[in-house]
């Protein structure tokens, strides 16, 4: 049994369509992830240890906590394939700071589980109504 050419060419149109609408939505995702990492950054956490006194001499300024020429933030970029968005990073500094070392305390960035759930209606919404 063949398939009409007509059928076949409208089949991958739809096919096509719903790829680019599930790419779209998972950038939506991607870009609410993002924000919510500037959030974090500027609220300090929240929840960050203070920088030591050292530190603070040296930098003159206890504010704010890891950032001084915003790499490290910026290296926390969302990346998404055909079914997934991740927030991520390949700093070399992020093993020390999510989990702590030696005098540095543990820093971690967290984004908040809301803004998660958010950023995953965000992306279903898109999907579903072609929206938002």
């Amino acid at each position: 049994m063949s398939v009409p050419r007509a059928m076949t060419e409208t089949t991958a149109d739809q096919l096509l369509a719903r790829l680019n609408q599930r790419a779209a939505a998972l950038r939506v995702g991607g870009a609410m992830l993002e924000q919510a990492r500037d959030a974090a950054f500027a609220a300090e956490g929240p929840g960050w240890a203070p920088l030591a006194e050292s530190t603070v001499r040296q930098r003159g300024s206890a504010h704010p906590i890891l950032q001084r020429s915003g790499s490290y933030r910026r290296s926390f970029v969302a990346s998404y394939d055909d079914s997934s968005v991740v927030l991520a990073s390949d700093d070399w500094r992020v093993a020390i700071l999510n989990d702590g070392a030696g005098s540095t305390p543990a820093r971690p960035l967290e984004i908040p589980a809301g803004t998660v759930q958010a950023a995953a209606r965000a992306i279903a919404r898109r999907l579903l109504t072609g929206e938002g």
